[in-house]
């Protein structure tokens, strides 16, 4: 897919494209095939950054209670359990009252844990990157670090990338973004960074996608202010494939 296709199918998408370039399109779509995979394509990659990826929240809620020691991690077959009592319950009254308790528990644990706005937005919006888009305007020796990426290989990931020139903004890029996965946000913040500086000239999809991803580093990391600027320069950008979840997500931080 070429970067004018992307922003024609944002276009689309979005409903914003004149009339006859939208019956031009769908003229073209019912005669090319490869165009409609094209379509596909982007399609995808929208549904992935709209989503609200409720599984990783509850996740990491999950983790934050485990880390409290409410639940027994010891099999990974099936779901936690509550930790037992050291004494035989052998009224129902007395169970009545544990399990009260135990939800009491469960609800102070995750209240005394609840995430910042910064790491609640973060988690709310957060995804690795979920589709190839862009990195063959970059060098060809990146190309093997990104399908360890893709396959959530992320420190032979690593390696990789940071095996290369981190003077080429795909580098910079790249590291970041694994940095970013792998839970380490202030040196995927200096990555993302590195990769956005203003002397450098990278791939406009790469750049794009940059600037998203810094976003969602500085809330990891629990930069607010930073991460409001830098949403609000991505909803600025009328062809930022970002613009909209950027929307999204200010419209929640507003809400503090």
């Amino acid at each position: 897919m070429t970067y004018d296709q992307f922003d024609l199918f944002d276009q689309y998408t979005n409903k914003t494209l004149p009339d006859a370039k939208r019956q031009a399109l769908e003229d073209q779509l019912r005669d090319d095939p490869a165009l409609r995979d094209s379509l596909r394509d982007y399609q995808q990659f929208r549904h992935s950054l709209d989503a609200v990826p409720l599984n990783r929240q509850l996740n990491r809620i999950h983790d934050r209670l485990a880390a409290q020691g409410f639940f027994d991690e010891n099999t990974s077959d099936r779901p936690p359990v509550p930790l037992s009592s050291s004494f035989r319950r052998r009224r129902l009254v007395l169970v009545s009252s544990v399990v009260v308790l135990a939800g009491l528990l469960i609800g102070a644990g995750y209240w005394l844990t609840k995430p910042t706005l910064a790491e609640q937005t973060f988690l709310t919006y957060y995804q690795p990157e979920p589709v190839a888009r862009g990195e063959m305007a970059c060098s060809p020796g990146l190309l093997p670090g990104i399908q360890l990426y893709r396959t959530q290989q992320y420190e032979p990931a690593l390696q990789q990338f940071t095996a290369l020139s981190a003077s080429q903004p795909c580098v910079s890029y790249y590291v970041g973004l694994t940095q970013l996965a792998t839970d380490q946000p202030e040196l995927a913040v200096h990555s993302l960074e590195s990769a956005l500086k203003p002397a450098i000239t990278s791939p406009p999809l790469i750049r794009q996608k940059a600037e998203w991803y810094l976003a969602m580093a500085y809330l990891k990391a629990n930069q607010l202010t930073k991460a409001k600027s830098q949403l609000i320069r991505i909803a600025q950008q009328p062809d930022q494939p970002f613009r909209n979840v950027a929307q999204q997500a200010l419209a929640d931080l507003s809400h503090d």
